[in-house]
Protein backbone atom coordinates (compact mmCIF):
# COMPACT_ATOMS: atom_id res chain seq x y z
CA UNK A 1 0.00 0.00 0.00
CA UNK A 2 1.46 3.19 -0.80
CA UNK A 3 2.06 5.39 1.90
CA UNK A 4 1.15 5.77 5.47
CA UNK A 5 -3.07 4.49 4.92
CA UNK A 6 -3.03 6.92 1.84
CA UNK A 7 -1.59 10.33 4.33
CA UNK A 8 1.71 10.33 2.43
CA UNK A 9 1.11 8.76 -1.11
CA UNK A 10 2.39 11.25 -3.35
CA UNK A 11 0.76 9.56 -6.60
CA UNK A 12 -2.95 9.24 -5.54
CA UNK A 13 -4.91 11.69 -7.05
CA UNK A 14 -8.13 13.07 -5.28
CA UNK A 15 -11.75 12.22 -6.63
CA UNK A 16 -12.28 15.98 -8.14
CA UNK A 17 -15.39 17.78 -7.90
CA UNK A 18 -18.63 18.40 -9.89
CA UNK A 19 -18.68 21.54 -11.96
CA UNK A 20 -21.85 23.48 -12.80
CA UNK A 21 -23.17 22.72 -8.94
CA UNK A 22 -25.37 25.69 -7.55
CA UNK A 23 -24.10 28.69 -6.25
CA UNK A 24 -24.89 28.79 -2.25
CA UNK A 25 -25.16 32.41 -0.24
CA UNK A 26 -21.79 32.81 0.94
CA UNK A 27 -22.62 31.94 4.38
CA UNK A 28 -24.02 28.79 3.49
CA UNK A 29 -21.13 27.55 0.97
CA UNK A 30 -18.62 27.84 4.04
CA UNK A 31 -20.97 25.14 6.08
CA UNK A 32 -21.20 23.13 2.57
CA UNK A 33 -17.52 23.40 2.48
CA UNK A 34 -16.49 22.50 5.94
CA UNK A 35 -19.24 19.63 6.18
CA UNK A 36 -18.02 18.06 2.88
CA UNK A 37 -14.54 18.31 3.13
CA UNK A 38 -13.98 17.46 6.83
CA UNK A 39 -11.98 14.50 7.18
CA UNK A 40 -10.24 16.02 4.32
CA UNK A 41 -9.93 19.14 6.68
CA UNK A 42 -8.61 16.70 9.51
CA UNK A 43 -5.99 14.91 7.40
CA UNK A 44 -4.99 18.48 6.54
CA UNK A 45 -4.42 19.22 10.10
CA UNK A 46 -3.03 16.18 10.79
CA UNK A 47 -0.01 16.81 8.19
CA UNK A 48 0.45 20.29 9.30
CA UNK A 49 0.88 18.89 12.93
CA UNK A 50 3.16 16.71 11.96
CA UNK A 51 5.64 18.98 9.92
CA UNK A 52 6.79 21.48 12.80
CA UNK A 53 4.55 20.67 16.07
CA UNK A 54 6.93 17.92 17.23
CA UNK A 55 9.73 20.54 16.73
CA UNK A 56 8.04 22.76 18.98
CA UNK A 57 7.26 19.72 21.81
CA UNK A 58 10.60 18.20 21.64
CA UNK A 59 12.23 21.88 22.32
CA UNK A 60 10.15 22.62 24.75
CA UNK A 61 11.00 18.95 26.53
CA UNK A 62 14.89 18.99 25.80
CA UNK A 63 14.96 22.18 27.39
CA UNK A 64 15.56 22.12 30.84
CA UNK A 65 17.59 19.40 30.35
CA UNK A 66 19.72 20.87 27.30
CA UNK A 67 19.39 24.42 26.21
CA UNK A 68 21.33 24.36 23.00
CA UNK A 69 19.27 21.13 21.69
CA UNK A 70 16.23 22.67 22.72
CA UNK A 71 16.86 25.89 21.78
CA UNK A 72 17.54 24.81 18.00
CA UNK A 73 14.51 22.11 17.75
CA UNK A 74 12.42 25.63 19.01
CA UNK A 75 14.25 27.27 16.63
CA UNK A 76 13.50 24.41 13.63
CA UNK A 77 10.01 24.76 14.70
CA UNK A 78 10.03 28.41 13.92
CA UNK A 79 11.53 28.20 10.59
CA UNK A 80 8.91 25.28 9.89
CA UNK A 81 6.12 26.94 11.11
CA UNK A 82 5.89 29.65 7.81
CA UNK A 83 6.32 27.63 5.17
CA UNK A 84 3.92 24.43 6.79
CA UNK A 85 1.26 27.59 6.86
CA UNK A 86 1.99 28.50 3.45
CA UNK A 87 1.03 24.73 2.35
CA UNK A 88 -1.86 24.38 4.51
CA UNK A 89 -3.11 27.93 2.79
CA UNK A 90 -2.85 26.29 -0.78
CA UNK A 91 -4.75 23.47 0.11
CA UNK A 92 -7.52 25.46 1.78
CA UNK A 93 -7.90 27.67 -0.70
CA UNK A 94 -8.29 24.78 -3.66
CA UNK A 95 -11.16 24.06 -1.02
CA UNK A 96 -12.50 27.21 -1.06
CA UNK A 97 -12.11 26.81 -5.14
CA UNK A 98 -13.55 23.77 -5.44
CA UNK A 99 -10.02 22.58 -6.99
CA UNK A 100 -8.83 18.89 -6.61
CA UNK A 101 -6.80 18.82 -3.78
CA UNK A 102 -3.69 16.50 -3.87
CA UNK A 103 -3.23 16.40 -0.05
CA UNK A 104 0.21 15.64 0.55
CA UNK A 105 1.97 16.57 -2.58
CA UNK A 106 0.50 19.74 -3.02
CA UNK A 107 1.24 20.36 0.63
CA UNK A 108 4.85 19.81 0.05
CA UNK A 109 5.30 21.45 -3.25
CA UNK A 110 3.87 24.47 -1.75
CA UNK A 111 5.98 24.27 1.45
CA UNK A 112 9.03 24.05 -0.65
CA UNK A 113 8.17 26.21 -3.60
CA UNK A 114 7.47 28.78 -0.79
CA UNK A 115 9.80 28.00 1.99
CA UNK A 116 11.88 31.42 2.19
CA UNK A 117 9.10 33.22 2.19
CA UNK A 118 7.02 31.52 4.47
CA UNK A 119 9.74 30.80 6.65
CA UNK A 120 10.73 35.10 7.09
CA UNK A 121 6.65 35.42 6.96
CA UNK A 122 6.37 32.34 10.01
CA UNK A 123 9.46 33.88 12.42
CA UNK A 124 8.35 37.48 12.18
CA UNK A 125 4.32 36.35 12.78
CA UNK A 126 5.69 34.14 15.96
CA UNK A 127 8.62 36.92 17.16
CA UNK A 128 5.97 40.07 16.77
CA UNK A 129 2.86 38.27 18.34
CA UNK A 130 5.38 37.17 21.14
CA UNK A 131 6.76 40.73 21.67
CA UNK A 132 2.51 42.45 21.09
CA UNK A 133 0.89 39.24 23.95
CA UNK A 134 4.05 40.60 26.68
CA UNK A 135 3.14 44.33 25.38
CA UNK A 136 -0.45 43.97 26.13
CA UNK A 137 -0.57 41.95 29.40
CA UNK A 138 2.75 44.23 30.65
CA UNK A 139 0.47 47.35 30.12
CA UNK A 140 -2.90 45.89 31.73
CA UNK A 141 -0.92 44.84 34.75
CA UNK A 142 -0.26 48.40 35.08
CA UNK A 143 -3.39 50.40 34.44
CA UNK A 144 -4.14 53.12 37.49
CA UNK A 145 -0.68 53.60 37.37
CA UNK A 146 -0.41 56.41 34.76
CA UNK A 147 -2.44 57.88 32.43
CA UNK A 148 -0.12 57.23 29.44
CA UNK A 149 -0.13 53.37 30.30
CA UNK A 150 -4.16 53.23 28.96
CA UNK A 151 -2.76 55.38 25.63
CA UNK A 152 0.13 52.60 25.50
CA UNK A 153 -2.40 49.73 25.95
CA UNK A 154 -4.87 50.78 23.61
CA UNK A 155 -2.22 51.50 20.79
CA UNK A 156 -0.61 47.75 21.33
CA UNK A 157 -3.79 46.43 21.12
CA UNK A 158 -4.96 48.10 17.66
CA UNK A 159 -1.14 47.13 16.47
CA UNK A 160 -2.25 43.38 17.53
CA UNK A 161 -5.36 43.39 15.49
CA UNK A 162 -4.17 45.62 12.52
CA UNK A 163 -1.34 42.47 12.30
CA UNK A 164 -3.69 39.49 12.94
CA UNK A 165 -5.79 41.20 10.04
CA UNK A 166 -2.87 41.19 7.95
CA UNK A 167 -1.89 37.78 8.36
CA UNK A 168 -5.24 36.85 7.18
CA UNK A 169 -3.78 37.54 3.75
CA UNK A 170 0.32 37.67 3.81
CA UNK A 171 -0.18 33.29 3.03
CA UNK A 172 -2.63 33.68 1.17
CA UNK A 173 -0.52 36.25 -1.45
CA UNK A 174 2.39 34.27 -1.17
CA UNK A 175 1.17 31.35 -3.09
CA UNK A 176 -1.18 32.89 -5.25
CA UNK A 177 1.24 35.56 -6.92
CA UNK A 178 5.05 35.89 -7.48
CA UNK A 179 5.70 39.41 -5.71
CA UNK A 180 8.62 40.16 -3.13
CA UNK A 181 7.53 39.76 0.07
CA UNK A 182 7.90 43.65 0.65
CA UNK A 183 5.24 43.95 -2.02
CA UNK A 184 3.05 41.24 -0.70
CA UNK A 185 2.96 43.13 2.96
CA UNK A 186 2.23 46.22 0.98
CA UNK A 187 -0.77 44.36 -0.51
CA UNK A 188 -1.91 42.52 2.81
CA UNK A 189 -2.09 45.90 4.38
CA UNK A 190 -4.60 47.33 1.64
CA UNK A 191 -6.31 44.40 1.69
CA UNK A 192 -6.97 44.67 5.18
CA UNK A 193 -8.01 47.82 4.67
CA UNK A 194 -10.78 47.07 2.02
CA UNK A 195 -12.19 44.10 3.88
CA UNK A 196 -12.74 45.70 6.82
CA UNK A 197 -15.70 44.14 7.73
CA UNK A 198 -14.79 40.84 7.05
CA UNK A 199 -11.95 41.18 8.72
CA UNK A 200 -13.50 42.09 12.10
CA UNK A 201 -15.89 38.92 11.51
CA UNK A 202 -13.15 36.38 10.95
CA UNK A 203 -11.17 38.06 13.91
CA UNK A 204 -14.02 37.50 16.54
CA UNK A 205 -14.82 34.31 15.33
CA UNK A 206 -11.47 32.97 15.79
CA UNK A 207 -10.95 35.38 18.60
CA UNK A 208 -13.55 33.18 20.16
CA UNK A 209 -12.30 30.24 18.84
CA UNK A 210 -8.56 30.69 20.22
CA UNK A 211 -9.48 31.69 22.94
CA UNK A 212 -11.70 29.19 23.57
CA UNK A 213 -8.96 26.49 22.99
CA UNK A 214 -6.69 28.60 25.42
CA UNK A 215 -9.29 28.08 28.09
CA UNK A 216 -9.97 25.01 28.28
CA UNK A 217 -5.98 24.14 27.50
CA UNK A 218 -4.70 20.99 27.39
CA UNK A 219 -8.01 19.38 27.06
CA UNK A 220 -8.29 21.51 23.22
CA UNK A 221 -5.26 20.14 22.31
CA UNK A 222 -7.53 17.32 20.41
CA UNK A 223 -9.08 19.70 18.70
CA UNK A 224 -6.19 21.60 18.14
CA UNK A 225 -4.54 18.51 16.78
CA UNK A 226 -7.15 17.35 14.75
CA UNK A 227 -8.81 20.16 12.95
CA UNK A 228 -8.14 23.59 15.11
CA UNK A 229 -5.67 24.63 12.66
CA UNK A 230 -7.23 23.66 9.77
CA UNK A 231 -11.16 25.52 10.68
CA UNK A 232 -8.97 28.85 12.16
CA UNK A 233 -7.55 28.95 8.58
CA UNK A 234 -10.56 27.92 6.66
CA UNK A 235 -12.46 30.75 8.19
CA UNK A 236 -9.61 33.06 7.64
CA UNK A 237 -9.00 31.93 3.70
CA UNK A 238 -12.69 31.96 3.23
CA UNK A 239 -13.27 35.72 3.90
CA UNK A 240 -9.94 36.70 2.87
CA UNK A 241 -9.68 35.50 -0.35
CA UNK A 242 -12.16 37.09 -2.63
CA UNK A 243 -10.10 40.44 -2.15
CA UNK A 244 -7.05 38.54 -3.42
CA UNK A 245 -9.22 37.75 -6.43
CA UNK A 246 -11.08 40.57 -6.75
CA UNK A 247 -8.15 43.36 -6.93
CA UNK A 248 -5.42 41.28 -8.09
CA UNK A 249 -6.61 38.65 -10.32
CA UNK A 250 -9.72 39.99 -12.05
CA UNK A 251 -7.59 43.11 -12.69
CA UNK A 252 -5.14 41.35 -14.21
CA UNK A 253 -7.74 39.25 -16.63
CA UNK A 254 -9.53 42.30 -17.73
CA UNK A 255 -5.91 44.06 -18.54
CA UNK A 256 -4.99 40.74 -20.55
CA UNK A 257 -7.89 39.11 -22.07
CA UNK A 258 -5.65 36.73 -23.88
CA UNK A 259 -3.48 35.43 -20.73
CA UNK A 260 -4.56 32.59 -18.94
CA UNK A 261 -4.46 33.55 -15.67
CA UNK A 262 -6.54 30.69 -13.89
CA UNK A 263 -5.56 29.95 -10.33
CA UNK A 264 -2.90 27.53 -11.55
CA UNK A 265 -2.89 23.74 -11.10
CA UNK A 266 0.63 22.14 -9.17
CA UNK A 267 0.68 19.73 -12.36
CA UNK A 268 0.64 22.78 -14.55
CA UNK A 269 3.39 24.72 -12.98
CA UNK A 270 6.05 23.08 -14.55
CA UNK A 271 4.61 23.66 -18.03
CA UNK A 272 3.73 26.91 -17.40
CA UNK A 273 7.53 27.98 -15.92
CA UNK A 274 9.07 26.89 -19.13
CA UNK A 275 6.67 28.52 -21.68
CA UNK A 276 7.60 32.18 -19.61
CA UNK A 277 11.08 31.45 -19.65
CA UNK A 278 11.38 30.62 -23.65
CA UNK A 279 8.82 33.80 -23.95
CA UNK A 280 10.95 35.77 -21.55
CA UNK A 281 7.56 37.11 -20.06
CA UNK A 282 7.15 38.69 -16.71
CA UNK A 283 5.25 37.14 -13.55
CA UNK A 284 1.82 36.17 -14.12
CA UNK A 285 0.42 38.75 -11.53
CA UNK A 286 1.99 41.26 -9.60
CA UNK A 287 0.93 44.40 -7.02
CA UNK A 288 1.05 46.90 -10.37
CA UNK A 289 -2.63 46.76 -10.17
CA UNK A 290 -2.82 48.05 -6.09
CA UNK A 291 0.14 50.50 -5.97
CA UNK A 292 2.97 50.91 -8.46
CA UNK A 293 6.24 49.97 -6.91
CA UNK A 294 9.53 52.39 -6.65
CA UNK A 295 12.52 51.51 -8.50
CA UNK A 296 13.90 50.41 -5.43
CA UNK A 297 10.87 48.14 -4.24
CA UNK A 298 11.15 46.08 -7.40
CA UNK A 299 14.21 44.61 -6.27
CA UNK A 300 14.47 41.51 -4.80
CA UNK A 301 13.53 41.55 -1.06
Amino acid sequence: MAGFFGLFDYTKEGPGVKKGGPKKKRFFQFFDILFRKFSKLILLNLLYCVVWIPFLVFGLFMLPSSTIIGGILLAVSAILYGPATAGLTYILRNMILERPVFMTSDFMDRLKSNFRQGAICGVLQLGLTGVLIYAIFSYFILFDTALWVYAAFGFCLLAAILFCCIYFYIYLIIITVDVPLFAAFKNAFIFTVLGFKSNIVTFLVNGVLIAATAWFFPISAIFLILIGFSLIHLIACFNSYPYVQKYIITPYREAHPEANTDIFYHWEDEILQQEEEQEQEEPVFSDQQLLPQNDDEKTED
